[in-house]
């Protein structure tokens, strides 16, 4: 009997010493492999917000001919953004249409006031008029730089954005176009 115990014992201890290693290192495997596979996707979306940010600069500057400029409507008080003499804004507007064939969400800002967006909340009221996070100002507007950020407060939901500055022919920043994607998405992938 006492050898029964004893193998029984030894077993156990035995088992004990596999299984608990081998459970550990499941985990840190998952991990690291969750990590690298979140990297990797979150690497690809910022390649396609660059793409998508820079060929909406492009599209802007071949078909629209002229510097960008913002008008107030004497008559209405709403902003109007132009690039030569055409109006951007607008519910029938090329950057309406290049929203919903690359999927993305569009804003241009003038100065950290987003005044042109296909951007809406859920009841359809559209995010024209809100300023950009003071983070966003200084890294794109004051440093003149482009930036990806991976956690963007988009109407309560996180999403991946990509700022790229407005320059005027001087040089000077007089705004952004900014790019997003929910992060939903990306958790579904």
């Amino acid at each position: 009997m006492k050898k029964k115990q004893f193998k029984n014992s030894l077993k156990t201890q035995m088992l004990r010493m596999t299984i608990v290693p081998l459970a550990i290192m499941t985990i840190v495997i998952v991990a690291v492999s969750g990590s690298i596979v979140k990297k990797a996707i979150t690497d690809k979306i910022e390649d396609e917000l660059i793409s998508n940010a820079e060929l909406v600069g492009f599209i802007f500057d071949k078909y629209y001919v002229g510097d960008f400029r913002v008008e107030t409507n004497s008559e209405t008080g709403e902003v109007d953004l132009y690039k030569g003499d055409e109006k951007l804004n607008g519910d029938d507007t090329l950057m309406k249409n290049l929203s919903d064939v690359l999927g993305i969400q569009i804003s241009i800002f003038y100065n950290d006031t987003r005044i042109i967006t296909t951007l809406s909340d859920e009841e359809g009221n559209s995010a024209m008029g809100t300023a950009a996070a003071a983070v966003v100002k200084r890294d794109v507007l004051e440093k003149k730089e482009s930036a990806f950020y991976t956690n963007v407060m988009v109407y309560d939901e996180k999403s991946f954005a990509y700022y790229k500055p407005l320059l005027s022919d001087d040089g000077t920043a007089i705004g952004m176009i900014a790019v997003c994607e929910s992060g939903a998405l990306v958790n579904r992938e």
